[in-house]
């Protein structure tokens, strides 16, 4: 197939984190967890780790893109100082209809 494109999502269903997460999800909640859920958890998460390295909030935009379970934080500045996430990942179909991040 070999069909590329651009999401603002992508989930490896086979990573250890994703694997984590849906594990400590089901035990608690009793079913898998939602799309909000998921979008949920990697914001704060993402959020809590920035502010966790003891820098201002703004200046950790600057120090590159993040990847969390099924999200990417790629922060910039736009005029009159709005921040806006430009994360987003290149997705390929694989032959037998898989799919890999390729950035």
């Amino acid at each position: 197939v070999n069909f590329t494109y651009v999401s603002d999502e992508y989930v490896d269903e086979d990573s250890p984190l994703t694997k984590v997460f849906n594990s400590q999800y089901i035990r608690k909640n009793k079913a898998l967890p939602s799309f909000y859920a998921t979008k949920g958890f990697d914001i704060t998460y993402d959020i809590l780790m920035r502010l966790a390295s003891g820098k201002k909030l703004k200046s950790t935009f600057k120090e590159g893109a993040s990847f969390r379970i099924e999200s990417k934080f790629d922060y910039s500045s736009k005029l009159f100082g709005i921040t806006e996430n430009k994360g987003l990942f290149i997705v390929k179909y694989n032959k037998d209809l898989s799919l890999t991040r390729l950035k």
